[in-house]
């Protein structure tokens, strides 16, 4: 991205970073990369969602945050922010973070309320 410092300097060109969760081998999993200086980007709220490649088909499988049949008044025409998403919050003073749901506003993630994806069928 172009940058102006100063009105009497051209403009520099900024390479702004790219986040992309990986790992390594054939493990599933997720990963909550942490900065150490929040100067140049600072957030401490960001949304996760779900989605299965299958291999079988060669398509990728849209996960909601609720069983599709409990998504009110209609399963098919719904907001998707609220059902796609988890929301992640991060304490950078303590080093943690918190997984909510976008649905119920509910914290996931814990013993007896694990996170849960679910396959959502498109009409």
């Amino acid at each position: 991205m172009s940058v102006t410092l100063n009105a009497l300097l051209p403009n520099v060109d900024i390479r702004k970073p790219k986040y992309k969760l990986d790992y390594i081998g054939d493990k599933e999993g997720f990963f909550i990369y942490w900065l150490r200086e929040r100067d140049f980007y600072d957030i401490s709220e960001f949304y996760v969602s779900g989605k299965f490649f299958d291999g079988k088909l060669g398509t990728y499988v849209v996960m909601t945050n609720t069983p599709q049949p409990l998504i009110t008044p209609n399963k098919f025409n719904f907001s998707p922010q609220d059902y796609f998403y988890y929301k992640v919050n991060l304490d950078y003073n303590n080093k943690t973070y918190e997984v909510s749901s976008t649905s119920t506003t509910l914290r996931v993630g814990s013993a007896t309320i694990p996170i849960r994806w679910y396959e959502y069928v498109n009409p």
